[in-house]
């Protein structure tokens, strides 16, 4: 279904013939399934099998869809674009001037600025980012070493995205009940006022096991049990009435979940030393 979801919204003019579907589709695989590989061995053998099932169904070979050349697929080419158009990027001189286009936007609203110099690997890690996050339920795990630039790559793909980023700000006596605060804070402002948010955290913001539980929860359910009192339900049904024929109780399984799943896009980055504890 991932490989599917953005091959769906493609438009004749970003697949004109056979070739070019046939990029589309292996490019939509890599990023689903390769992007994922950190070992060399699993992904050379990620190639093999690629190249083995387009010899197979499409009689062609791996090296032939893409010429040897990286693929590269975006819908942020054309800033303010409505519809949005996803399509392969071909000129990557035009890629480069679009992202530093975008990062000195977003420079000039926030603070501190992000002094970023745009080679062509990190502006491919803002497109990989881009496409995830434009998608439903979309959430990114971002490893790297210290001041390897993961959380300026995600700041500057959720500016692009034009979605608003929510982060924690710790404090010395930040607990369990700050964190829910937020959490409330969070989901009632992408479930009522529909916002689009991207909740980003880093490794050693997880200063309790319980935040990976609720992480857990919104990025599987939309929700996170026992967040809301009372009164707060009762303020989300009758604010939510008008638009919902449905009871409460059904409201609030078949509407606000998907709808702050579809809202709440979540972007941890954390360290390669996560360890044992990322694997739990």
């Amino acid at each position: 279904a991932r490989v599917l979801a953005l091959m769906s919204t493609a438009t004749p003019k970003a697949a004109p013939d056979s070739l070019a579907f046939v990029r589309l589709w292996c490019h939509e695989c890599m990023r689903v399934f390769s992007d994922c590989l950190i070992k060399d061995a699993d992904m050379q053998a990620f190639h093999t099998l690629l190249n083995a099932q387009l010899e197979q169904h499409f009689r062609m070979d791996l090296m032939k869809v893409t010429s040897g050349q990286r693929l590269l697929y975006a819908d942020f080419m054309v800033p303010g674009a409505d519809p949005k158009q996803y399509e392969e990027v071909i000129d990557t001189e035009r890629l480069t001037e679009v992202v530093k286009d975008y990062l000195g936007e977003c420079n000039r609203s926030i603070t501190p600025s992000m002094p970023l110099f745009m080679f062509m690997d990190a502006i491919e890690h803002v497109v990989k980012v881009c496409r995830t996050l434009r998608q439903h339920n979309g959430h990114v795990l971002l490893l790297g070493v210290g001041g390897s630039g993961r959380r300026s790559i995600a700041r500057l793909s959720i500016m692009i995205c034009e979605y608003e980023t929510f982060q924690v700000e710790m404090t010395k006596h930040f607990g369990v009940g700050d964190w829910k605060e937020l959490m409330r804070q969070l989901l009632l402002g992408v479930g009522l006022e529909e916002k689009q948010s991207v909740l980003l955290m880093t490794d050693t913001q997880i200063v309790n096991e319980l935040f990976l539980e609720d992480i857990s929860g919104l990025l599987n359910n939309g929700d996170v049990p026992n967040l809301f009192d009372a009164s707060t339900l009762e303020d989300i049904s009758t604010h939510m009435r008008p638009i919902c024929t449905v009871s409460f109780k059904d409201y609030f399984t078949d509407f606000w979940r998907p709808s702050t799943r579809r809202t709440l896009l979540t972007q941890p980055a954390r360290s390669p030393s996560l360890g044992s504890r990322a694997r739990r």
